[in-house]
Formats: structure tokens, sequence, C-alpha cells
């Protein structure tokens, strides 16, 4: 559930807005944003979206589960355990410029515990 918050919505009432906008499902997904230029319409977030989340509240009954998070970046929270983890954007590295083929390496002792020879080797299996 994607939701903007009103200005003027106080920070200790988040949880209290999830919650109801949440109702009685076992399984609930609920992340809001207080700038609404930042905010989402749609899943998947890019990774901007995710970034500017302002709370994030989820709910699992089955697993018996619920947990509200801040960004502490947007609001201040007493307890950093309150505090959504600053998300990283990774990006792939640029392709290596030689495109020749990789060669196989391959040491003399690689086999893999608990893997089988075929049965022409007679070799013993690596204790592991």
């Amino acid at each position: 559930m994607l939701m903007t918050f009103s200005p003027g919505v106080l920070p200790n009432a988040y949880p209290t807005l999830a919650t109801i906008a949440c109702g009685d499902r076992a399984f609930c997904r609920f992340m809001a944003w207080a700038d609404k230029t930042k905010a989402a319409t749609s899943t998947p977030l890019t990774p901007a979206q995710s970034a500017a989340i302002t709370f994030s509240y989820l709910r699992d009954r089955s697993a018996d589960y619920e947990k509200a998070l801040w960004n502490c970046q947007q609001v201040r929270r007493p307890d950093p355990t309150q505090c959504m983890r600053a998300r990283q954007t990774l990006r792939a590295a640029p392709a290596a410029a030689d495109k020749a083929a990789p060669r196989r390496m391959r040491h003399r002792n690689s086999t893999v515990c608990g893997a089988r020879r075929p049965p022409r080797q007679r070799r013993p299996q690596p204790r592991c």
C-alpha cells in the first residue's frame, strides 16, 4: 500500500494511520512519503523512490511480525532501532575491454565435497 502523508501529520501518528489503512489484513506492507513529488504511485519502486520513503510498516500475522520504521534522515526518532537502514544504490561495473574468453582455471584437487566421480576414475574421495 502506497500513501503520501498530508502536511502537518505528526510522525508519532504514522503507525496509527498504517494500521487503519491495513485494516484486518493478515499481511500488509505500507509505505508512505512526506514529499508527494518523490512518492511512488505503483510498484516496483525506483531506487530514488525507495530512498525517499518517510515511513514503512510491515505486518505478517502468520509470522507474528509487526514493524514500523521511520526514515531518520527525514524524521527524528528517540530510538535508533526505529530507523530504516540507509539504502545504497548498486551499479554494474563497466565490462572489461579485453573480449577474449575467460580461461577456465582448474585446481588439481577440484572436487566438491559429497560429489561422486565418474566410475572410470579410481581416486579416493576427499574427506570433508
